[in-house]
């Protein structure tokens, strides 16, 4: 069980993030060459066109000669993933321009904000917002009259903004965040807090998956329950381009809303409210009532935290039958792993490279044999025929050299118990373009698929076939039982690659196998928060933070992958030692912990697994 040291550290953690304290630094980025390309837009709001001057965050000073001292300056900051030309950041400027009420600034950092590995952009959000703060401060420092700054941040671009009230000698007066990035997808970070200035108020859209599940701000707004589905936003589409506007849309809104707010202040009434229930049943209607975004007030938040919630066209309850029919359509179809399975072989190009890696577990040099996927009925002459043939499939970012990969090889090497072989398609993988590297994943699960065939037709005993893929390796696995005549026998699954981040792919699932077990260690961020096996084992919990990985002296870059890796760690462990992990089935955690499962079916974990069904628990 964990002990009272765990349950602690964990509380202060949680709390530590909750409120965006656990690792803020206001130091400035090391680098020389950090801040360059990093600017602050002036947009010149009385032009028909919106002409922009450019300042260095460096050296704003100059910016002071185009500011409007009698007016209020409005610096808007973007997210993840987006640039001072896309459509949202478009709208959102040109309405902060409307009637060129204030001077109207964004912050540009599409520099960094176009990475697409999150990991990477998280930590340089954080360096550009001590360069904000910084910038802030030299325009102080130079006569600029700080009452009148206003700062509003879309997604990861409001923990920037929370950013610059931690990291100044002054008090903001106000910082908007419009529906803040979801502190899930990186657990320890800096985030936006209340205290971060005078008044901060967040506009809720799309809670719990892009955006924040959390309270960050004196005032809420819940537009339509705060969750997805928005009902401005599409429920489905088989388009591509749809499918990123179903995705993307719910998050996005809270730009939307904001920037109708500016060019219609009484469009949107927010009530105070205590919950959606009670909004929802009209039980606050005689309630306080205020503005929303621009047209927002101030007045309310003497009384103290405020939750405010409000409608756009329509209460999510007043969704149409058909459009939840084609929302749980869709949702079923990734849950279950056909959304879009092709078992179809790629061109002969694509397979170049690709290969099997077969390991000889004993002390000869080269203590590796490879073999093209293509045509791998060569590994049968090195196979025994005797064992059990175990194939390895490492995930997004992972190469054949990588630690956690020596770690996994190395572990089932052990005792020289089966034929170990890995699969080998780094050519791919180590692409940071998820979806890049998810599409081409799909096609080297074909193509692993096609060489069982191959290896069956030249006599590989496909009884003894064993999968095991963690991450993205795991629905790579799934497709070797998808795609071929005959049943794999077993598919173990290391905490299975999360869909959202990809939504309408080819999934591992229940049937892939006569027996799919999986290892859950980190759901909801890195790992699906879906069951997707026969048998799912959940170690401590199932979600991050490991206990383990708060125990260790890691980086923060560490830290964000070791829950995920923690399932391939367990694994490794389990066949040097089959007795040092012991589940137990039991319905949920909850009960697990008040020992209320323990006169029930009891289990090895990983490599010590019996061939079970149902849910188990067991602690690291």
């Amino acid at each position: 069980m964990l002990t009272s040291a765990h349950f602690c550290l964990l509380l202060f953690l949680a709390t530590r993030i909750i409120y965006g304290q656990a690792s803020c630094s206001c130091k400035q980025p090391d680098s020389d060459h950090f801040a360059d390309g990093v600017n602050l837009i002036y947009y010149n709001c009385t032009s028909v066109t919106l002409t922009t001057i450019t300042y260095p965050i460096t050296a704003p000073q100059d910016i002071l000669n185009v500011l409007d001292p009698n007016k209020r300056t409005i610096f808007y900051i973007f997210g993840f993933l987006q640039t001072p030309t896309t459509n949202y950041i478009v709208n959102i400027t040109t309405a902060l321009c409307y009637e060129d009420t204030d001077n109207v600034v964004l912050l540009d950092w599409s520099k960094y904000s176009m990475d697409i590995f999150y990991g990477l952009t998280f930590e340089t959000a954080e360096g550009v917002g001590s360069l904000f703060a910084q910038s802030l401060q030299l325009l102080k420092d130079n006569n600029f009259n700080t009452s009148t700054i206003y700062i509003i941040g879309h997604s990861l671009g409001a923990h920037i903004a929370g950013l610059a009230g931690k990291c100044t000698n002054f008090t903001i007066p106000r910082i908007t965040g419009l529906d803040p990035a979801n502190r899930l997808w990186y657990p320890t970070g800096c985030y936006l807090a209340p205290t971060d200035a005078s008044w901060v108020d967040v506009i809720h859209t799309d809670m719990g998956v892009w955006g924040t599940p959390a309270s960050m701000g004196t005032a809420e707004y819940y537009a339509n329950t705060g969750h997805r589905l928005q009902p401005n936003c599409p429920t489905f589409s088989l388009l591509p381009e749809g499918i990123a506007e179903v995705v993307l849309c719910p998050h996005e809104l809270s730009n939307v809303i904001y920037a109708e707010s500016k060019y219609y202040p009484d469009k949107y009434v927010a009530v105070s409210c205590h919950s959606a229930d009670s909004f929802l049943s009209g039980g606050c209607k005689n309630n306080t009532k205020t503005g929303v975004g621009y047209a927002a007030s101030n007045d309310l938040y003497s009384q103290g935290k405020i939750s405010c919630i409000l409608r756009t066209l329509l209460l999510f309850k007043m969704l149409t039958s058909a459009h939840l029919y084609f929302l749980l359509f869709f949702a079923t179809r990734i849950m279950y792993s056909q959304a879009l399975c092709s078992c179809d072989q790629p061109d002969s190009d694509f397979a170049n490279g690709v290969n099997f890696i077969y390991y000889k577990c004993n002390n000869e040099t080269p203590a590796t044999m490879t073999y093209p996927i293509t045509a791998p009925q060569d590994i049968l002459t090195v196979l025994d025929p005797n064992k059990r043939t175990i194939f390895f499939v490492f995930g997004f970012l992972q190469t054949p050299t990588d630690s956690n990969v020596e770690i996994m090889i190395t572990a089932l090497c052990h005792g020289n118990t089966d034929n170990v072989v890995l699969l080998d398609w780094s050519k791919y993988s180590q692409n940071r373009n998820y979806a890049f590297v998810f599409a081409n994943a799909e096609k080297v699960g074909s193509l692993f698929a096609r060489s069982l065939q191959l290896l069956k037709d030249g006599g590989l005993d496909t009884t003894k076939i064993y999968i095991i893929g963690h991450s993205l390796g795991a629905h790579i696995s799934g497709l070797a039982g998808k795609c071929n005549n005959f049943t794999i026998p077993r598919i173990t699954g290391l905490d299975p690659a999360n869909p959202v981040f990809y939504p309408i792919g080819c999934y591992l699932k229940s049937k892939d196998a006569s027996w799919v077990d999986i290892i859950h260690t980190d759901m909801g961020v890195w790992g699906t928060p879906t069951s997707m096996g026969t048998a799912a084992y959940y170690a401590n919990t199932g979600t991050g933070l490991q206990p383990d990985c708060l125990q260790a002296n890691l980086s923060v870059r560490e830290l964000v992958f070791c829950s995920h890796q923690m399932s391939v760690v367990i694994y490794a462990e389990s066949k040097y030692e089959p007795d040092k992990y012991v589940a137990v089935s039991c319905p949920s955690y909850l009960s697990f912990m008040l020992n209320l499962c323990n006169n029930n079916a009891k289990t090895g974990v990983g490599y010590a697994a019996s061939n079970v069904t149902r849910t188990y628990y067991f602690t690291t």
